[in-house]
């Protein structure tokens, strides 16, 4: 999201300058350092462009990298068409594909493309479920490496319109029916914030801190099994030899 450069296509905008805010207080004193790629109005293509043509780091990989993108490929009306969430899911699924290629260390967490309009549903949200039940049951085969977050629900407000429940979103949380504005990212990095704290003490695999170290005295404990079953069999051939020998003396004698 480029609202935590506190810009708008790379201009600066009253709306998003809390938003930094938010975005700096929360990784305040991390033992990582963040950084945001986003441009406001992107699109998945367009994303998998930029990443193609350069804004990958040749070194010194991210050990997490977050994706949250897909609302603007899911706009009214072409979101409606028939086969626009499959192709969303397709595009993003993509993308993250190529990212795990050229990162294959790196921990990638795949955010659920978040409510927007005023209330919801609207023409969007069955296109939006859609892709986002996709891009959960893909992160869910491959939680090696891809992970998943949805705060969708956390966006939503339920009311009573006098003909039954519905959902909004409120105004307070988005600056613009879609870019979550300074309460929507604190919303955002409440949940956020500790899942990728998890991530950064894992490699691809899953093993953290801890599990290493579990694992390295399992290994030490293994070892010395090994020499104590070495030097058991090394007294058992010694006791042998040494019978031999006494059986060989015997017959001299």
């Amino acid at each position: 999201m480029e609202s935590t450069r506190g810009t708008y296509m790379g201009s600066s905008w009253s709306d998003f300058g809390p938003v930094r805010d938010v975005w700096v207080e929360a990784f305040r004193g991390k033992p990582y350092a963040v950084h945001t790629l986003a441009i406001a109005g992107d699109t998945v293509q367009r994303l998998l462009w930029r990443l193609r043509n350069g804004e990958l780091p040749k070194k010194n990989h991210p050990r997490v990298v977050v994706v949250l993108i897909g609302t603007n490929d899911l706009t009214s009306p072409d979101c409606s068409a028939p086969g626009a969430a499959n192709r969303t899911a397709a595009e993003l699924r993509g993308l993250l594909v190529y990212i795990h290629r050229r990162l294959p260390a790196t921990q990638v967490l795949a955010m659920a493309v978040l409510p927007k309009g005023e209330t919801w549903p609207n023409t969007c949200s069955r296109a939006v479920t859609a892709a986002n039940v996709r891009l959960r049951a893909y992160a869910e085969a491959n939680s090696h490496w891809l992970h998943y977050l949805d705060v969708g629900d956390k966006f939503l407000t339920h009311v009573d319109n006098g003909e039954g429940q519905q959902n909004i979103v409120p105004s307070l949380l988005t600056a613009d029916t879609v870019s979550p504005s300074f309460y929507g990212m604190r919303v955002i990095v409440k949940e956020l914030v500790p899942l990728i704290d998890s991530l950064f003490a894992q490699k691809v695999g899953g093993k953290t801190s801890d599990q290493k170290a579990s694992k390295g005295e399992g290994r030490s404990r293994t070892k010395s099994s090994r020499a104590g079953r070495a030097r058991m069999r090394k007294s058992i051939r010694e006791k042998v030899s040494a019978r031999r020998k006494e059986g060989l003396d015997n017959a001299v004698t």
